[in-house]
């Protein structure tokens, strides 16, 4: 399993996001964690500064199927 977590630092819903990397810590899971700075809750905006690194990140563990 791999998470990426993406909140602005204006975001409301910023603060549930430390008890839940706490969590993930304890349980030893990978996850990407990025803040940014100035930003609400706006995932268009999200997208915008991000895009480019979720599309990589959704991509980097596709693998080909294997042939029949």
């Amino acid at each position: 399993m791999r998470l990426l977590l993406i909140v602005g630092d204006q975001d409301s819903t910023r603060t549930s996001f430390p008890p839940l990397r706490a969590k993930l810590d304890e349980s030893k899971l990978p996850y990407t964690y990025k803040e940014l700075e100035g930003i609400g809750h706006n995932l268009g905006k999200y997208y915008e500064l991000t895009g480019k690194e979720f599309v990589t990140f959704l991509g980097s563990k596709m693998e080909k199927p294997a042939e029949k």
